[in-house]
């Protein structure tokens, strides 16, 4: 009699499994998450910042940022990394962008922010693209979604990318 109560389940946790994998196996991902690290109160990211199909090479062109999350702080930092020599020496990194999380987030007083990020990428298979920068603040149970656009280009260079709040949505 207990084997016979089994069998259902055991057909279904089957089933569910064969539907899983084929599910798994056909999808093709439209967003997918980036590179970072973490140490300590900090985390580190990079991700492309547009991708681009090179018109007479065929070729895709990617620029990518830096992102840097400073938890003491509440701040998000980036920069677009670009190589320019100079009479000083090589440079490679920019002026970082600076955006003010605890302003965005509105933790409740006295709380201590706590943030995770991650990357995703958006439309790299079309020859255009971005990464929008996702970062979930865990007191609150929002997720925020940036996206970092570099900066115009002035006499003397550029000028440092700037940071756009694209969507601040509660977690359910």
């Amino acid at each position: 009699m207990a084997i016979r109560s089994l069998v259902p389940c055991v057909l279904g946790m089957l089933g569910g499994l064969i539907m899983g994998w084929l599910a798994a196996s056909y999808s093709t991902p439209s967003v997918r998450a980036g590179q970072g690290d973490r140490s300590g109160e900090s985390i580190l990211a990079t991700g492309p910042v547009s991708v681009e199909m090179d018109r007479v090479t065929k070729q895709l062109s990617t620029t990518d940022a830096v992102y840097f999350l400073d938890y003491s702080g509440g701040r998000l930092l980036a920069t677009i990394p670009s190589l320019r020599q100079t009479v000083s020496g090589t440079q490679v990194l920019g002026d970082f962008a600076v955006r003010d999380l605890v302003a965005d987030f509105q933790p409740p007083r006295g709380a201590t922010p706590r943030f995770a990020m991650t990357i995703g990428q958006v439309g790299l298979g079309t020859g255009t693209g971005w990464a929008p920068l996702f970062v979930l603040e865990t007191q609150t149970r929002k997720v925020a979604t940036y996206r970092l656009t570099p900066g115009p280009l002035r006499p003397g260079g550029e000028q440092p990318p700037t940071f756009e709040l694209l969507e601040l949505k509660q977690l359910p």
